[in-house]
């Protein structure tokens, strides 16, 4: 499947403000044919936790998981 629009977002230990970041972007993109994908920075946090149950209802949610923090460039490239 192909999208007009991908998001990356690299996130670390951001269990307490991601939802609202998703959700907010989520209703800016509403209509347009667009993926996010978040990867998760191995992150010490509940940020995994809280991606796994945010996917269930955003199907155009991806989520990338390092098993060692490996910084934000890193994470964007991945």
């Amino acid at each position: 499947m192909t999208f007009d629009i991908s998001i990356v977002l690299p996130a670390k230990d951001e269990a307490d403000n991601i939802e609202t970041l998703l959700v907010d972007i989520q209703r800016v993109m509403d209509g347009k044919h667009h993926e996010i994908i978040v990867v998760d920075d191995a992150s010490t946090d509940q940020t995994r936790e809280v991606l796994a149950r945010l996917r269930r209802r955003m199907p155009q949610l991806r989520v990338v998981c390092h098993q060692r923090s490996c910084g934000q460039s890193a994470a964007i490239r991945s």
